[in-house]
């Protein structure tokens, strides 16, 4: 299962000393928070008590790092120091998520680098392409790369 699997990973990466997990390049990705890009982004705001500026805030704020590429092709796995915003998977994961949906299981973010199913929870969207096919380096991000994430938002929209 999907919990099973991050537990697994989570334990994995334990191991790792954190300067060979996030030793890569920077990335900032621009990210639209809420609305139908993150149609979770209220639920979990709720769940952490915070409001849509303090969870975007926050959500920024971290310098994630790129522990693994899977599920998909492009699809990146990323752990930094966001404990306080861990929520869990969806209790049924969607049939169809759209390629670049930024979401949250546990305290890891995940980028959609296709579209396909999914049970994070969709906190945003970036028109970042993480996977692109025709190049002879497809992926956007490796692992131990790091990454910003930068809010799209207009002010007023996030509030």
């Amino acid at each position: 299962t999907g919990e099973a699997f991050e537990r697994d990973l989570a334990a994995l990466l334990s191991d790792l000393p954190k300067e060979e997990i996030a030793s890569g390049a920077l990335h900032e990705i621009r990210v639209q928070y809420g609305g139908a890009d993150g149609p979770d982004l209220d639920d979990v705001c709720r769940e952490l008590g915070l409001t849509r500026d303090a969870f975007i805030e926050r959500h920024t704020a971290v310098e994630w790092s790129v522990a693994m590429l899977g599920f998909t092709p492009g699809f990146a796995y990323l752990d930094g120091d966001a404990d306080d915003l861990a929520v869990p998977r969806l209790t049924t994961p969607r049939a169809a998520v759209p390629a670049g949906s930024v979401g949250l299981a546990g305290g890891r973010t995940g980028i959609y680098s296709l579209p396909g199913p999914g049970g994070w929870q969709l906190v945003g969207r970036t028109d970042e392409e993480l996977f692109r096919r025709a190049e002879s380096d497809p992926f956007r991000l490796h692992a131990s790369d790091r990454v910003r994430f930068v809010a799209a938002n207009d002010t007023d929209e996030a509030s």
